[in-house]
């Protein structure tokens, strides 16, 4: 199990998005426990950064090309089985065949850095929709109360030896979610929103729409940063 100083610390101390400062965005709806954000200009999209650099000590944040749910490669194929209890023991190998993208895992990557995701969703030739999740580390809090159905480390660069896959995961800001059932992230935030109603005002998973007359503008703020295939080992 993976263990950090963040494990440690209350969810108070961080700060989270609330329901109602999503809601003053055009385009919002909410599925489960899901809000689903449209960004239909610049300056939402400067308003959307602006937030979670406020709140990026509470989400990790991922970006996808295509419109499909949270599940890991091996979820897709529905091969759930069950893996050996001591988790750390095979978080190393895991790691590395995600990185090297030979091999299919349990795990779905994430970033602590959202301009990571943005460049992973947007920074293509594909003239459609791309998409970013934030998801809220209760979410993760959670799951690993429950048999670890989704766990996730602060440090994956602890658990590779490979000099090649620690650059990646050093640049990348990597962090992983792991399941080995078939719930997604998108179950585990509803299960968690049944079970602590509490959560309710909270922003606890987000999907950002972001439209293709803005990837433009995404792009040319992914080159200000310094981020490329190169700079990312890719």
């Amino acid at each position: 199990m993976c263990t950090t100083l963040r494990d440690h610390i209350r969810m108070a101390e961080y700060q989270k998005l609330k329901s109602t400062e999503l809601r003053t965005f055009r385009g919002v709806e909410l599925s489960d426990a899901t809000h689903i954000v449209r960004i239909n200009s610049v300056d939402e999209l400067y308003k959307m950064i602006e937030l979670h650099s406020r709140t990026h000590l509470s989400y990790i944040f991922r970006g996808q090309r295509s419109d499909y749910s949270l599940l890991s490669g091996l979820q897709r194929e529905n091969l759930h089985q069950m893996v050996e209890s001591n988790f750390e023991s095979i978080l190393r190998e895991y790691i590395t065949k995600q990185h090297s993208g030979k091999e299919k895992t349990y795990l779905l990557d994430w970033s602590n850095n959202i301009w990571i995701a943005f460049h992973f969703a947007c920074n293509s030739a594909l003239e459609k929709d791309c998409y970013i999740y934030a998801v809220s580390i209760a979410v993760k809090r959670l799951m690993q109360q429950q048999k670890r159905v989704i766990d996730y480390c602060d440090n994956p660069g602890l658990y590779s030896s490979d000099q090649k896959t620690s650059k990646r995961i050093i640049s990348q800001g990597s962090k992983f979610t792991f399941s080995h059932t078939a719930t997604s992230v998108e179950q585990a935030a509803k299960m968690l929103l049944e079970k602590r109603p509490a959560y309710s005002n909270d922003v606890l998973l987000v999907k950002y729409i972001m439209p293709v007359h803005l990837h433009q503008t995404i792009r040319q703020e992914l080159k200000n940063r310094g981020i490329s295939n190169t700079s990312l080992h890719l």
